[in-house]
């Protein structure tokens, strides 16, 4: 079973006399190296920087240009981890795959990396000597893989609060049912894992709470959260979560807080100087004053991406790669649109043209580039085709911009499914059975081709999908997004 999260590390590394030369009050964020964790977090970062916090955001190196246009101080990893870590260790990735073998069963890389603590028993003192010595007034974290950032803040007093990015605190539950197996079959499993069992040991007496629960019982990750913790969705739209699970949390006095999408105000966000996106943005504008369409299409990073299982070659434990599955969707709307006077196609590749593109003749109405402003392209657009990750879920629903999911994977599917319920829109399954002969792969294409492009011809016509998702987006908007998140960190910090 994938349980849908990729790994992302995230740290710094800060001088002493640097710390002691600061005069604004430091927030410290820290996040993994995945884009769909992160992204939310930058409008919150933006806001904070500019009413004069000194915002330190602690991640991975390949996300370091989106996280300095916030005007945060970017801190790479492998600068604090690698230092303090036991051993010889070149970078913070090596030292966490490195605990997988540690487990000594193969059936716990279905677990480890989200629910084991054989990594967390390592990251957590690091981290309680970073933290330390940043000496921040807040810490701002990923409850889903960052969770060794907020238990060492626990034991150092330093008030936190989380930025969930999923469908609320019911997640895995959601999870399970798509994909099978239970909580309660999962705690068992980590349970008798004898090596997982000493970390969490370790973890307990080095932080002096033996009350950890930590995934050996229900409810799941429910150690990773903190008294506050915002969820980018609102409460319609949230995964089920369990009565049990939500009295432990009443109990807890942890609080989930419904805030919506948090997205840049036009305007903010990071800026692009690349000629070729400026170009675009003109045609944009030209293309609408001639009442023409916009469609825009993006399948995301991950599928696009080099993920072993889940990118452009891997296939999900489904019957079509990543590769084929977004190909498919192209060529399904060139077919469906190319060449129309009356719209034009903008295409988000997430790799380089030339690969993304191989095979494909794209209609001289489409624009394709690699990387593109997705939430201010959403509120132009008159369709989004879309791959149905929780970011691009709720970035749509925002903009009032209706849907064709067409899912790849994890909470995609379970998101692909609300676009029909909400009557927002229509989805498209991902062929599910692997291991099939290449005939029976080149007829499931054909036919998911087919599917897509009436999706896109339906929806693109549907006068009810437009007005269904118009009064959607009044009722996200009203989760107050970043803004909300900020006044509410701040009042953590009183």
């Amino acid at each position: 079973m994938f349980l849908g999260f990729s790994i992302g590390f995230c740290s710094a590394s800060i001088s002493d006399s640097w710390v002691a030369s600061m005069s604004g009050e430091v927030i410290c964020f820290v996040f993994p190296g995945a884009a769909g964790h992160v992204n939310p977090s930058l409008p919150i970062a933006r806001r904070l920087v500019q009413q004069g916090y000194q915002v330190e955001y602690v991640c991975s190196e390949a996300l370091r240009a989106p996280i300095a246009a916030t005007g945060a101080t970017f801190r790479d990893v492998d600068f604090v981890v690698v230092p303090r870590a036991a051993g010889d260790v070149s970078s913070a990735r090596e030292m966490i795959v490195s605990t997988l073998q540690a487990y000594e069963d193969p059936g716990a890389n279905a677990w480890a990396l989200n629910f084991g603590s054989l990594a967390a028993s390592k990251l957590i003192p690091i981290f309680v000597d970073f933290l330390r010595e940043l000496a921040p007034k807040l810490l701002v974290y990923c409850p889903v893989l960052c969770s060794y950032a907020h238990l060492a803040a626990s034991h150092l007093k330093i008030p936190d609060v989380s930025l969930l990015t999923a469908s609320g605190p019911g997640f895995w539950d959601a999870a399970f049912t798509t994909h099978g197996g239970s909580a309660k079959q999962l705690c068992e499993a980590i349970g008798k894992n004898a090596a997982n069992n000493k970390a969490v040991q370790e973890i307990r007496a080095f932080l002096g709470k033996p009350e950890l629960k930590l995934n050996t019982s229900e409810p799941l990750i429910c150690d990773y959260y903190t008294r506050l913790n915002l969820v980018t969705t609102i409460p319609s739209l949230a995964d089920p979560l369990n009565d049990a699970d939500a009295q432990f949390y009443r109990e807890a006095g942890q609080d989930f807080h419904f805030i919506g999408p948090c997205l840049d105000e036009p305007g903010e966000g990071e800026k692009s100087e690349e000629l070729e996106l400026r170009r675009l943005w003109e045609e944009i504008q030209e293309a609408m004053a001639q009442k023409r369409e916009i469609i825009y299409v993006s399948m995301g990073t991950v599928l696009t991406g080099d993920h072993p299982d889940h990118g452009w070659h891997g296939q999900s434990g489904t019957l079509l790669t990543g590769q084929q599955l977004c190909q498919a969707v192209y060529r399904a709307t060139f077919r469906a649109h190319g060449d129309a006077d009356s719209q034009l196609l903008v295409v988000a590749l997430g790799r380089e043209p030339a690969e993304a593109l191989e095979g494909l003749e794209v209609p001289k109405n489409c624009r394709c580039l690699k990387h593109l402003p997705q939430v201010e392209l959403l509120t132009k657009a008159s369709l989004f085709v879309t791959h149905a990750g929780q970011n691009s879920f709720t970035e749509a629903l925002s903009a009032g911009t209706p849907m064709v999911a067409c899912p790849g994977f994890g909470d995609q599917l379970a998101n692909a499914q609300r676009v029909e319920r909400l009557g927002v829109g229509r989805q498209v399954p991902r062929p599910a059975a692997a291991g099939a002969a290449e005939a029976d792969v080149v007829s499931a294409l054909e036919t998911y081709e087919a599917h897509v492009c009436e999706a896109v011809g339906t929806v693109l016509r549907s006068t009810e999908c437009r007005a269904k998702a118009g009064a959607l987006a009044e009722e996200v908007q009203r989760g107050g997004g970043a803004t909300k998140a900020v006044e509410l960190i701040l009042e953590v910090m009183k």
